[in-house]
């Protein structure tokens, strides 16, 4: 699953930025509560309580209890049992950082002194309390949502999608399916809900589906003699595209028509996506882990990095004459550009004349793991 931070999400800050999205990977959450300390665990979980979602570093504070853990905003250390108070949903495994106006998240006033914790409900049996948890959680009155659902029929053209505000209501109520598959991609689409969760509450398993392909001569394929010569034929070429669903995984749907919105640009090119999963050293603290960095070619002027945090400080691709690449934050002297980074640790300046380098943009959004 993925989650973005939210604004007042400042649990994992300054490691997670307002308005970064974390890949949460459910698999991994046993092998990684194993290693948890009473200190500070080494992951960051994501954690649903009864006031929402936290992603954050956890520790154990008793048989069967977690805190949450805070350090650089004064958030107050919460206890919860788990599963009663809080659950675990998973561990965040990948950012995608946007670097466009980095902003320090503000704190939460629900958050900033203890409270304690309600015991979280059940998982929903029925369709009605599913949609009414899950429009709750993501804070969208019937009004609202009825406007998401406008929305979501503008762009796929068709009315069905569409659901008022007095439907939503009886849905809930009332516990009775729709009539109508659109129905169910619009709780989906606006209620961040998969549709196994819609189909478990209506006792239909997908399991049992798809065990049978849909005949070719019904979607136009090859016959499947043919497909299957072609596929023996086929030779999948090395290159970046392997190497880079290696690194990263499956690419959320969601990202096809909001990486721009996310990066800041307008329109996208191939020439704005550079590879740096192969720096075996990190130039920036905040970047640690990063593989893919996404620039503005029309930024070339750097910006004085200096009386800024490491957080917010912007950073640079620069190439080198002899064909190299640099990336780090960087502030012209001068005829001098000078780089800075962090490897090892260690705050270094590189001084380069400006006819031995050229600066190809800022780095807008960065893919790390984590």
């Amino acid at each position: 699953m993925y989650a973005q931070i939210g604004s007042e999400d400042a649990l994992a800050f300054p490691e997670l930025l307002r308005g970064s999205i974390v890949r949460v990977n459910a698999e991994l959450t046993r092998e990684a509560l194993k290693q948890v300390t009473a200190e500070r665990s080494a992951n960051l979980f994501l954690i649903q309580h009864d006031r929402g979602l936290n992603c954050c570093h956890i520790r154990v504070s008793g048989r069967g209890r977690i805190g949450t853990t805070s350090n650089q905003l004064p958030d107050a250390r919460m206890e919860f049992r788990v599963p009663d108070e809080a659950r675990v949903l998973g561990v965040a495994d990948l950012e995608i950082r946007n670097l466009v106006a980095p902003r320090q998240p503000s704190v939460a006033k629900s958050l900033a002194k203890r409270w304690n914790p309600d015991v979280l409900p059940a998982n929903p049996s029925q369709l009605g309390p599913l949609l009414r948890r899950a429009r709750i959680e993501t804070g969208l009155s019937f009004r609202a949502a009825a406007a998401k659902s406008r929305e979501l029929a503008d762009v796929m053209g068709d009315e069905r999608y569409f659901t008022a505000s007095g439907s939503l209501s009886d849905y809930e109520t009332f516990n009775t399916p729709p009539r109508h598959f659109h129905k169910v991609i619009t709780f989906c689409v606006i209620y961040s809900l998969s549709l196994n969760q819609i189909f478990q509450v209506l006792d239909l398993n997908l399991d049992e589906a798809g065990h049978e392909p849909i005949p070719d001569l019904l979607t136009g394929r090859p016959l499947s003699e043919t497909a299957a010569s072609a596929d023996a034929d086929r030779i999948e070429p090395p290159g970046l595209i392997p190497e880079l669903a290696g690194q990263l995984g499956g690419v959320p749907f969601f990202l096809r028509s909001s990486l721009g919105v996310l990066c800041g640009l307008s329109r996208l090119s191939l020439k704005d996506f550079f590879w740096i999963g192969g720096s075996a050293n990190t130039v920036h603290p905040y970047v640690k882990g990063a593989v893919l960095a996404v620039v503005n070619r029309q930024k070339k002027k750097p910006n004085d990095c200096a009386s800024k945090p490491l957080w917010q400080q912007p950073l640079y691709l620069i190439l080198k004459r002899d064909g190299t690449y640099l990336w780090g934050c960087c502030s012209q002297e001068n005829d001098t550009l000078v780089i800075h980074t962090y490897r090892g640790g260690i705050h270094k300046r590189e001084e380069l004349r400006s006819r031995d380098a050229e600066v190809i943009g800022k780095v807008v959004s960065v893919a790390r793991r984590l």
